[in-house]
């Protein structure tokens, strides 16, 4: 008949309680890192005065045990922490800021007391049918997204047999028609902007290079040629491609006030620069953007829109394949085009026709 298992270790097992005169004694059997299992006893007043010293004796023990590493007993928020140095090692800035916002707004407040052993599949279903009813389809898939990441970790430690967020219910962002912005709600954009100097120069640096929100958010002078009216985006989200750019002359005046600004207040090299003069928080950004939005009567608009309404404006002009090279997309969706072809890093020159469409509205 086989024995009884060996305690995980790290791992205690039953506690039991005995009274001698008038004190109590808890003890419980504790497997420690040599593989020894060893008993550990606490006393106190009372049954439940033993017992609580000896649950903290234990859980420092463990944590000595362990040595800082994964286990079953180790805290949601403790995977999470690890987790995400993980992501700041080997992923792009914009990504690991994404996931530490999913992780501090919602998964540790939710679930980060937990055990990781206490993550099942119903409870992660349950949190994440929460954060899509309560916040919406985008943050609870990024949320599974986050937690799959997080329990493969697990996984790899040994502090888990499996991922139970792969088993939760796949989340499918539901995909929506393109929408741009059409030249006269463009103009009352920048309108209502226009009190808003990050705003507005955003609108018409991220208009005129077709960039993302990170990617211009990150941009730094160094990588603006005001002389050859250029701009060198490093793409934050796609492994930080460099892709030049050749911008309109409403850009270019954009930067040349921006950078006017600039010599007169605090200098580096960040274009659009925090007050504390690091990247500017997107968040933060897109309440301010929120609000001219809103005197637009475009609420419906994001920052992306500007990528959008770029698109929109050259493939009109100039068709399909030069709005697509100016993106950074291959020129096609064909096998070829998209696992072979080389894509091309430097863009069309565009800037006319950017300019022309906006100035329509005037004629």
């Amino acid at each position: 008949m086989a024995g009884r298992p060996p305690l995980p270790i790290g791992t205690w097992g039953h506690v039991s309680t005995r009274r001698t005169g008038k004190t109590w004694t808890a003890e419980a059997r504790f497997r420690d890192t040599d593989g020894i299992t060893r008993r550990v006893g606490r006393t106190g007043s009372s049954a439940g005065a033993a017992r609580s010293a000896l649950a903290t004796a234990l859980r420092d023990r463990a944590a000595r045990a362990n040595d800082g590493e994964l286990t079953r007993e180790s805290t949601i928020a403790d995977l999470s922490r690890e987790y995400l140095l993980e992501v700041k090692a080997h992923r792009s800035t914009a990504t690991h800021d994404a996931y530490e916002r999913a992780s501090r707004v919602h998964i540790i407040p939710a679930l980060g007391a937990l055990r990781i052993r206490e993550g099942t599949v119903p409870r992660l279903e349950r949190f994440l049918r929460t954060v899509e009813e309560d916040t919406g389809v985008p943050t609870a898939r990024r949320c599974r997204i986050v937690l799959q990441g997080m329990w493969a970790l697990a996984v790899k430690h040994g502090a888990a047999e499996s991922n139970p967020a792969r088993d939760t219910s796949t989340i499918t962002v539901p995909v929506k028609d393109p929408r741009a912005l059409t030249v006269d709600e463009l103009a009352e954009l920048r309108a209502a902007a226009a009190g808003d100097w990050d705003v507005a120069d955003f609108i018409d640096v991220a208009l005129g290079t077709a960039g993302r929100i990170s990617d211009v958010l990150a941009l730094t002078w160094p990588d603006v040629d005001l002389t050859a009216k250029t701009v060198t985006l490093t793409e934050q989200k796609k492994g930080g491609r460099r892709l030049l750019r050749h911008v309109p002359a409403f850009t270019v005046a954009a930067l040349k006030a921006r950078k006017k600004r600039a010599t007169l207040g605090t200098s580096g090299d960040l274009v659009f620069p925090s007050s504390r003069g690091t990247v500017m928080d997107p968040s933060n950004f897109r309440r301010a953007w929120r609000a001219a939005a809103k005197e637009a009567k475009v609420e419906w608009a994001t920052p992306h829109v500007l990528r959008k309404t770029a698109a929109t404006v050259l493939a009109d002009a100039l068709g399909d394949a030069v709005a697509a090279d100016h993106l950074g997309h291959a020129p096609g969706s064909s096998v070829t085009s998209k696992h072979y072809l080389e894509r091309g890093t430097e863009g069309p020159d565009v800037g006319e026709v950017l300019d022309r469409a906006l100035k329509a509205r005037k004629k």
